[in-house]
This record gives structure tokens, C-alpha cells and sequence, in this order.
């Protein structure tokens, strides 16, 4: 019998993500790794158009299949223990399956807290039996409001409020930066100081999977997928190519791989505030 199977350590393991959750990675007793979150990406495209967007959405289409995503959530949740599952776009609730996808996410980890990340814009499109589903799911709505009025912002409060549903405002667009420049259209990478920007970067704990594979931080894997559609020009390709992990790594690599501070891609982000 394995030390963690003994019922002494199982409570310890159950409870000690919410004990002390501001934990870096680190390997449970049942050889998983607990994260504090996990992003997933469910959908490439937006209903904004925002200017130096780092999900690059108003060059991008797309949504990612509930088949796929269940592929993804199957592989790694043998290998990941996330407090919070958020669920990402672009905007996720573009994807008509969002409610099933948020149902896929609770069969594989039981216990996480299921987040969307959204603009908020669609919730009053949502369809009753899907706000149903989500509320018995427990999912919690992440709104970043980017410039939504009083009116649209009190209906938005009135559905969740019927339904029950949890959701907090996430003033994100009061931190916007520009991430790249545009040049005839085109977005063009910063050259910056890997370290310094590193020391200022606020999407440390942005941990991200899309196309089944783990990378250091979400813009790298906007990034990764943009540059693989074709839509960033070749002075992209070396964060494009950035490491990035597979269900199949250890327990050790993948703690090893998020612990390992400033990469020389790094030098894609602002190093000063």
C-alpha cells in the first residue's frame, strides 16, 4: 500500500490546497500536482475586437471542440490537482457547449472551483436550461466588464442573482498594457529585458493547456496557437517555440517547469510598469 493510501494522510492531502492556498506547485501525496489554478482554452475567438488583445482574438476565429477538450481534461487529470479550473477564450461562452464543457471539467476534478473568464456580454444569451446546468455545477462567472454600461451590467447581475449563480467583477482592463506593437497591421513583438520584465509580470500564476500541451503562461500559449494558424509573422517563432509539457511528464518536471522563473521569452512582455 502506497503511504498516501493510508487514512491518516488522506485528509491532510484532500484539505492542505485550501489550508495554505497561496502554495506554489508542488507534489501531492497522491503524485499529482497541485496548482492553485489551471487555465483552459476553449474558444480562440471574441465578440470584441479589442486593441493589443494578448489572446490576439480580433485576428482569430475558432472554438474548441467538447470531444478534444474531454481528451485534454482525461490526460491531465491524472497528473494535475488545480483548486480552480478557469475556463478561457478569446470568449468562452462563444462556445455553445460551455454549460457541457463546465460538466466535463467537474467529472475529472471533483473538488475545483470551476471559473469563466468572460466579458460578460453573452450571459444575458444564455439559455435557461444551460444557466440551470451551470449553477448546479457550481460554476463561478469572472467578469472583466471592458467598458460594459450601468444597464447591460445590472441586467448581467439580475440573471446570475435569479439563478444563483456566484460571479465576481474583475476590473482587468483597468491593468491593460500593450503587449506588441502594430505595424501595417501586423502585430510585432516588444523587445524587452526577460528579468526585469519577469519581476513585473502579473500573470505569473496564469498557468495554461491548450492544444494539450502545459505552458508557462497563457499569452505563450495564445501566442503558440496564433503563430501556428499563421496569423503572427515569423519574428514570433521564437516564443512561439517555447518548452512546453505533455501529460506524459513527471510530477517533478512539471514542478520544476513552473518554478523555473524568467525564460529568455520573457523579453515578449513590458519590464517596465
Amino acid at each position: 500500500m502506497k503511504l498516501s493510501e493510508f487514512s491518516f494522510f488522506k485528509p491532510i492531502n484532500k484539505y492542505y490546497r485550501y489550508v495554505f492556498p497561496k502554495a506554489k506547485p508542488h507534489v501531492t501525496f497522491h503524485k499529482r500536482v497541485w496548482l492553485a489554478s489551471i487555465s483552459f482554452f476553449v474558444a480562440n475567438c471574441c465578440n470584441l475586437k479589442c486593441d493589443y488583445c494578448c489572446h490576439f482574438n480580433q485576428f482569430r476565429k475558432g472554438i474548441i471542440q467538447l470531444s478534444e477538450l474531454k481528451i485534454w481534461f482525461n490526460d491531465w487529470s491524472t497528473v494535475i490537482d488545480p483548486q480552480s479550473v478557469i475556463l478561457v477564450g478569446g470568449e468562452p461562452l462563444i462556445n455553445p457547449e460551455i454549460a457541457e464543457i463546465a460538466a466535463a471539467v467537474r467529472y475529472f476534478w471533483r473538488r475545483t472551483k470551476i471559473r469563466i473568464l468572460t466579458n460578460g456580454r453573452l450571459i444575458p444569451k444564455i439559455n435557461t436550461e444551460k444557466l440551470r446546468q451551470l449553477k448546479r455545477i457550481k460554476v463561478v462567472f469572472d467578469i472583466s466588464p471592458h467598458g460594459v454600461n450601468e444597464e447591460l451590467k445590472n441586467n448581467i447581475e439580475k440573471i446570475l442573482n435569479n439563478y444563483g449563480i456566484k460571479f465576481k467583477w474583475n476590473l482587468s482592463d483597468q491593468s491593460w498594457q500593450e503587449l506588441y506593437h502594430i505595424e501595417n497591421g501586423q502585430p510585432i513583438p516588444l523587445q524587452c529585458n526577460p528579468t526585469e520584465a519577469y519581476k513585473i509580470c502579473n500573470r505569473k500564476d496564469c498557468i495554461a493547456i491548450n492544444d494539450n500541451k502545459l505552458f508557462k503562461c497563457s499569452y505563450l500559449a495564445n501566442i503558440n496557437a496564433a503563430y501556428n494558424e499563421g496569423i503572427l509573422p515569423d519574428n514570433w517563432k521564437k516564443a512561439a517555440q517555447t518548452k512546453t509539457l505533455t501529460p506524459n511528464a513527471t510530477a517533478t518536471e512539471i514542478v520544476n517547469f513552473l518554478r523555473n522563473g524568467a525564460i529568455p521569452e520573457c523579453a515578449i512582455c513590458p519590464d517596465t510598469k
